[in-house]
């Protein structure tokens, strides 16, 4: 911290003769560089399967599809200019020292016995290297400031790495945003994870 306060100090020195006006850029200076508070999105199952905009007739893929009308309501007729998409095309600009973001994604494997009771029940969905598994966003993604959690359950702490990669914010003071579409499973159960 003593480095940019040094630094805005000596700039200011030229700048601002008034000592209390000095103060006040130095506090703003202290506050923009020293407190950034890190800010992470976590998307969740924002993927083809289940939310891809299909014509009001025609049949979705699986159980756990939102439906024609919840899907042009998120993420609009042509997804890079609805409402996931301008979202997504804000994050990618952001530094991504201002803003990790975290893509969870429905990942399974039919031949996996473990997976075999929970794609009987809702369907096949997002099957690995599949376009239902792929972002709806996809072209939205403009770098690789991004990190992708492979998850297969309800639970997106169980059986995946995310908790591991959540470990290096422990002892911070972290801004989470959640985007997702199954609110009353998985978004909760996540938000209940990460505030747990």
């Amino acid at each position: 911290m003593y480095h940019y306060n040094k630094i805005a100090f000596n700039f200011l020195n030229f700048i601002v003769t008034n000592y209390w006006s000095k103060l006040i850029w130095l506090i703003c200076l202290y506050f923009y560089f020293g407190c950034i508070m890190t800010a992470i999105l976590i998307t969740q199952c924002l993927q083809n399967d289940f939310v891809k905009p299909y014509g009001l007739h025609e049949i979705v893929p699986n159980k756990l599809h939102i439906g024609h009308r919840e899907a042009e309501r998120l993420i609009g007729i042509r997804p890079n200019e609805g409402p996931v998409g301008k979202l997504m095309d804000w994050a990618y600009m952001q530094e991504e020292s201002a803003l990790q973001i975290i893509h969870i994604r429905d990942w399974h494997d039919k031949d996996d016995l473990s997976q075999q009771k929970h794609l009987k029940q809702f369907g096949n969905h997002c099957l690995r290297d599949t376009e239902g598994a792929e972002f709806v966003f996809k072209d939205t993604i403009t770098n690789d400031h991004h990190v992708i959690i492979n998850a297969s359950g309800l639970n997106d702490f169980v059986d995946t790495n995310l908790p591991g990669f959540l470990d290096q914010y422990k002892n911070e003071e972290v801004k989470v945003g959640l985007i997702g579409v199954w609110t009353d499973a998985k978004i909760s159960f996540l938000a209940y994870e990460l505030v747990t």
